[in-house]
C-alpha cells in the first residue's frame, strides 16, 4: 500500500496487519476498530486524522506525521515510534504505552523539527 491518497476516507474494522505502509496519505480520515500489527508505516501523512480503538501492536512507525491527531483507545502494545510527527496529537485512554519503544519523536514541525528521545519522549506523550 504505497504512495496511496486515501485522504477524508473512513475506515472501520479494517485489517491492516504485517502490511508495509510508505507515503500513504491518510490526511483528515476517520479509522474505527482498525488493526495495524506486525505493519511498517513509513513516510504517511495521518494529519487531522481520528483514531479510535485501534491496535497498533508491534507496529514499526517511522517519518510518519500524526501532527493533530486524536488516538481515543489506542493499543501500541510493543510498537516504535521514530522521527514521528505529534505536534498537537491528543492521547485519551491510551493502552500499553509502558510497551512500546520510542526511539524519538518530533514535538515540532516537519520544517522546524523539535525532536526529543526516549523517556522523555514518552513522559511529553503522557503529559497530553
Amino acid at each position: 500500500m504505497d504512495g496511496k491518497a486515501l485522504h477524508e476516507s473512513k475506515f472501520l474494522e479494517c485489517d491492516f496487519s504485517a502490511k508495509s505502509i510508505s507515503k500513504t496519505d491518510f490526511w483528515k480520515s476517520f479509522m474505527c476498530s482498525s488493526v495495524f500489527d506486525y505493519c511498517i508505516i513509513n513516510e504517511c501523512d495521518f494529519r487531522n486524522t481520528e483514531l479510535q480503538y485501534t491496535v497498533f501492536e508491534n507496529a514499526r512507525i517511522s517519518n510518519t506525521d500524526f501532527s493533530n491527531v486524536k488516538f481515543e483507545n489506542i493499543d501500541f502494545d510493543g510498537a516504535m515510534f521514530e522521527e514521528t510527527v505529534l505536534t498537537g496529537a491528543e492521547f485519551k485512554n491510551i493502552i500499553n504505552m509502558d510497551d512500546a519503544t520510542i526511539k524519538s519523536i518530533n514535538i515540532g514541525t516537519v520544517d522546524d523539527p523539535d525532536i526529543i528521545f526516549g523517556d522523555e519522549a514518552k513522559a511529553w506523550i503522557y503529559k497530553k
